[in-house]
């Protein structure tokens, strides 16, 4: 599944601060949980997208009883994908298989999934039972919908310190995050965030999210005389995204003139992130007499 602006979003924020985004995502009173890191999984591909790595994959240690390991990948996802119940089953076994909490032999992660939709509602979890023959694969996992999280909830929770400031980057996703009551506070909270780097992520998180649930204007104009310093990680995503949504422009055009496109050329033009190169081959792909002479005009 092709990565956007607003999965990157996400995970970025879940790097800024693990612990405030593991307490709300697991939510236990008192936290059963304690962050060590996150684990290096490069060598793990994510199933379904053999060039991502899921690098917030949380090495955990359960307080009661004590001491016991886990991983847990946090995947982030702007919609529910129908067949994240599948990709979490291959992508467990083959952590199982690759992690290890520790070098002695026989040391293994316990393992779970957190599966946080910022849109949508999600069916990550299963059961599959035949119990005439005593066949039974469960997978349970932690699923967030952004949606059904109560705004006000998340803002008091915040206030009282159970929250790190840092959700309050997801709270335009939420139920009543539209409510002008639930965005002044929301305001008051972000503008006590003493770090300004913090609060500058904050309010930019604010707006990538409000964005993709089509609450953009409203949070505009509330951060509109905020003193908030752009996201220098922000700009990085939108360029990105401007990027590829040029590279699949170009794509569209050669597919519609020529049908095939050979597989090459289409990870050249794909793996191009410079803008001032792509604008001109969209009028290129819109032109050019054959594929040979699209390459040789475009540099490819």
């Amino acid at each position: 599944m092709a990565e956007n602006v607003f999965d990157q979003a996400a995970r970025y924020l879940a790097k800024i601060d693990p612990t405030a985004v593991l307490n709300w995502a697991l939510p236990a009173t008192p936290s059963p949980l304690r962050f060590i890191r996150w684990l290096d999984a490069r060598t793990v591909p994510f199933p379904g997208s053999p060039h991502r790595v899921c690098d917030t994959v949380a090495h955990l240690e359960q307080v009661d009883p004590p001491g016991r390991p886990w991983a847990i990948p946090v995947e982030c996802q702007v919609e529910p994908d129908p067949e994240m119940f599948g990709r979490l089953l291959e992508y467990l076994g083959r952590l199982w298989r690759a992690e290890r909490p520790s070098p002695e032999r026989g040391d293994r992660f316990w393992l779970g999934a957190v599966v946080i939709n910022l849109t949508g509602t999600g069916r990550s979890s299963r059961d599959h039972e035949w119990t005439a023959v005593g066949l039974r694969t469960q997978l349970r996992v932690v699923e967030r919908n952004l949606h059904q999280e109560s705004a006000s909830s998340t803002l008091a929770r915040v206030a009282d310190g159970t929250l790190g400031t840092i959700i309050l980057g997801l709270v335009p996703l939420m139920d009543g995050g539209d409510d002008s009551g639930i965005m002044t506070e929301w305001l008051r909270l972000a503008s006590t965030e003493a770090d300004p780097r913090r609060r500058s992520d904050i309010g930019a998180l604010a707006l990538v999210f409000a964005e993709a649930a089509n609450r953009g204007s409203a949070w505009m104009r509330l951060l509109k005389g905020w003193n908030m310093i752009q996201s220098k990680q922000v700009l990085e995503w939108q360029a990105e995204g401007e990027a590829r949504g040029k590279a699949s422009a170009v794509v569209a055009f050669l597919e519609a003139r020529f049908q095939v496109v050979p597989a090459d050329l289409i990870a050249a033009i794909q793996g191009i992130s410079d803008l001032h190169r792509l604008n001109p081959m969209v009028k290129l792909a819109a032109t050019a007499v054959s594929l040979d002479q699209f390459r040789t005009d475009a540099g490819l």
